[in-house]
């Protein structure tokens, strides 16, 4: 069906791990763990009461406070969450849980994250579907 010229990656490529240069392996995992840190202090001062626009200024706010840019901040309270993947905040409360998406750019590299929190416990079924995620 398909006529794809696929070529396989050179063995030297495969079996070189210093084709990756260290200063960028460095970066990217500086821009990772900066971003990782910005969500975890947000997520953590979040509530149940802020408006989905909150949580994404938050999320902004911590990864320019890290010296990244926020490439990309989505939102999705409770309502909205099973219903979008790529949600664009609005002025909804978050509700009962909500989930927090971040593209964060720094040094030219981009580090890419999806974190849900909950206020509350999840119910048998919310619980069986975040361990498949």
């Amino acid at each position: 069906m398909y006529d794809f010229d696929y070529q396989p990656q050179p063995q030297r490529l495969l079996a070189d791990e210093d084709w990756v240069s260290t200063p960028q392996t460095d970066a990217d995992r500086q821009v990772g763990q900066k971003a990782s840190a910005a969500m975890t202090e947000v997520l953590k001062a979040a509530r149940p009461t802020w408006t989905e626009y909150q949580l994404a200024g938050a999320g902004a706010e911590a990864l320019w406070a890290r010296g990244l840019h926020p490439a990309l901040t989505l939102v999705a309270g409770d309502r909205r969450l099973p219903l979008y993947r790529h949600a664009t905040p609005t002025g909804e409360k978050l509700g009962r849980q909500a989930m927090l998406v971040f593209c964060a750019r720094g040094y030219g590299l981009y580090a890419n994250l999806t974190r849900f929190v909950c206020f509350g416990s999840l119910s048998k079924n919310e619980a069986e579907l975040h361990r498949h995620v």
